[in-house]
């Protein structure tokens, strides 16, 4: 409805004049005078027709995709909220009775063997890989191999940041009784923390009171009509794929406020603090992306659309001058607090052939920081140090 309403707002109105030859264009009869051209309402809603057509045809193979791809859709509705590898494989999590994406323990079994808490996003969580293939199940398996019995508790889940990994401890961290806790996280909260600073003096907002909006358009904002278009797949694959491409038009800020990175540091130590409320090792990781600042300007378009779409507010400038701002953070805490940090980002940081995304790791990527946490941890877990 708002093309329509565009199309025939921006439409070019010509008065005509008694000759019947010739159409007004201006203030004088005489000045760019063109030939009559009669305006046929049935040719434009023709035209409006074929795309209405197109698109009737488009939408249902878009939703189609977009089910199988696990997204809510107007013809299949919301998927479930069971993974379907969950149904094919009862030895594997989450389950209702077990909400780790990992292999599946009773709460009391094996009381003697060390469970290791991985508290992430969608970077420990992926489900684009199988689970056996996910870094944090990965290290339960290279463990297990040089004989270091272990469990993995694989609590990473997308949209997740560090409050909300601590609030997971809070609440099911006592019964599952980690040994130790790992935490990979950073671009979840950078993305929070920045929309919730978004209009700062960086931003590009002209700010003042919003003009007074149009009489018929605030009639039709919020009606059925326009919720049924935006719950569209079409409009989801436009908005997904335009939006970036306008974004990078505006003024991206390219650093986050002291505030934003001291209340990444709070939420740091808090997290800490519930590990030890809990007997826990708590061990932190830096955080690692395909590119940093000495190969940012080779960053693919499509790792920077992808950023663009969860984050419009952050230049790519932004992203790796803020992640190596908030890693130096993370050292810091780690020596301050007396934990162990393996630094992720001194061996993956910037290796591209490890990412499928800027942020998220493909299978070798996995692998790579599967051997590296459990290089980390082998010591402690075989007695080297304490737990």
């Amino acid at each position: 409805h708002k093309t329509i309403l565009t199309v025939f707002r921006s439409a070019p109105v010509y008065p005509c004049h008694n000759t019947g030859s010739l159409m007004q264009s201006g203030p004088s009869a005489t000045e760019n005078a063109a030939p009559e051209r009669a305006t046929n309402p049935l040719s434009l809603l023709k035209h409006l027709g074929w795309i209405a057509l197109c698109l009737i045809i488009a939408e249902p193979l878009l939703e189609i995709r977009a089910h199988v791809r696990g997204w809510n859709t107007i013809l299949f509705g919301a998927p479930s909220l069971e993974l379907p590898e969950a149904s094919q494989d009862q030895t594997w999590g989450p389950t209702p009775s077990f909400p780790f994406r990992s292999r599946v323990i009773l709460e009391d079994a094996d009381p003697d063997t060390p469970r290791i808490w991985f508290a992430s996003a969608s970077f420990g969580e992926d489900v684009r890989v199988a689970r056996n293939l996910v870094f944090p199940n990965q290290v339960e398996s290279l463990l297990v191999s040089d004989s270091v019995e272990s469990h993995v508790l694989n609590a990473s889940r997308r949209g997740l940041d560090v409050p909300a990994n601590t609030v997971d401890l809070d609440e099911i961290g006592a019964r599952w009784r980690p040994q130790v806790v790992v935490l990979y996280q950073m671009a979840t909260d950078i993305t929070y923390l920045s929309k919730n600073t978004s209009g700062d003096a960086n931003s590009n907002d002209g700010g003042g009171m919003p003009a007074e909006p149009d009489v018929l358009q605030s009639l039709l904002n919020g009606g059925l009509v326009e919720e049924f278009v935006e719950n569209t797949s079409i409009f989801a694959l436009l908005k997904g794929n335009l939006s970036p491409r306008l974004t990078e038009a505006k003024i991206l800020k390219s650093t986050l406020s002291e505030e934003n990175r001291n209340t990444f540091e709070r939420s740091i130590r808090d997290f800490v603090a519930r590990c030890r409320h809990l007997d826990a090792v708590a061990v932190l990781c830096t955080f690692a992306t395909s590119h940093n600042r000495s190969n940012v300007d080779r960053i693919p378009d499509e790792y920077r659309w992808n950023q663009l779409k969860f984050n419009p507010h952050l230049s790519m400038d932004g992203w790796v001058k803020t992640i190596a701002e908030w890693n130096d953070v993370i050292r810091h805490v780690a020596d301050d607090e007396d934990v162990q940090v393996i630094d992720l980002v001194r061996t993956v940081g910037g290796r591209h052939e490890f990412f499928r995304d800027f942020v998220h790791f493909n299978e070798r990527g996995h692998h790579r920081m599967a051997v590296l946490i459990a290089a980390s941890l082998r010591d402690v877990l075989s007695g080297g140090g304490d737990l």
